[in-house]
């Protein structure tokens, strides 16, 4: 019990730089709105499970010489929950990682993101798109962030098997839709509480709509963005010599 007491602290020593790290990254973010979102992810999820993690230390220590079995047990549950926020902690760094999207394009950095997401959270990913075509980079950065912002909250609350991403390009709109087929949650309560109060903001900001409907079979974001004209054929296209 004593080298695995030893061989936690290590591993909350490391989570403790992690977080060094992510909150000074955060403040050098240029976005209010997204240092705010990873505080609020910081606060929800791993500062929760770092405290629950040092009253289960606490508790194994005062047992260790009265009721090894005790603390043994308390100590499993120490270790599970040091998991749990290093994983959180992987996606948090992932998130604040740049998307290479203008080398990549929106559909690439997209299955980069789901891969990425499905092999650190075990939920099955697919991504489908359609027409896709040339699009300003501030509308695929927001729409990557939305993306980004949805799978986050799919793996903290919705206990999905699966999530699918579909993105449709038309004439004049670009569509992202986001569906998991998890538990589901009230979206008509106030307080959502699962960040998707900033997704809305995002979208509407680029003139956008984002409709969200959730049921106890899954929850679907659909998201339809402006896009400019294609700008017109030159006079000499197409015209044979």
């Amino acid at each position: 019990a004593v080298d695995e007491l030893g061989e936690l602290a290590q591993r909350l020593n490391g989570m403790a730089d992690q977080v060094q790290t992510l909150l000074t990254t955060s403040q050098a973010l240029a976005v209010v709105e997204e240092r705010n979102r990873l505080a609020r992810d910081l606060h929800d999820s791993v500062k929760q499970q770092v405290f629950a993690t040092a009253m289960q230390l606490a508790a194994a220590r005062a047992l260790i010489t009265t009721n090894p079995s005790a603390a043994e047990q308390r100590l499993v549950e120490a270790q599970n929950l040091v998991s749990q926020a290093q994983l959180e902690l992987t996606g948090l760094i992932g998130e604040l990682r740049p998307a290479a999207l203008g080398d990549q394009g929106l559909v690439a950095a997209l299955a980069t993101l789901g891969a990425e997401w499905s092999h650190r959270t075990d939920i099955a990913f697919d991504l489908h798109a359609q027409g896709e075509q040339a699009t300003p980079l501030a509308i695929e950065q927001t729409l990557f962030r939305v993306a980004q912002e949805a799978l986050a909250n799919i793996a903290r609350h919705s206990g999905a098997a699966h999530a699918v991403v579909q993105l449709t390009w038309e004439s004049a709109l670009l569509k992202l839709t986001i569906q998991d087929d998890g538990h589901g949650f009230d979206a008509t309560a106030n307080g959502k509480g699962v960040g998707l109060h900033s997704i809305v903001e995002r979208v509407e900001a680029l003139g956008g709509l984002a409709a969200i409907s959730s049921t106890s079979s899954g929850t679907r974001i659909a998201i339809q963005v402006p896009l400019p004209p294609l700008p017109a054929p030159s006079p000499s296209e197409g015209v044979e010599n």
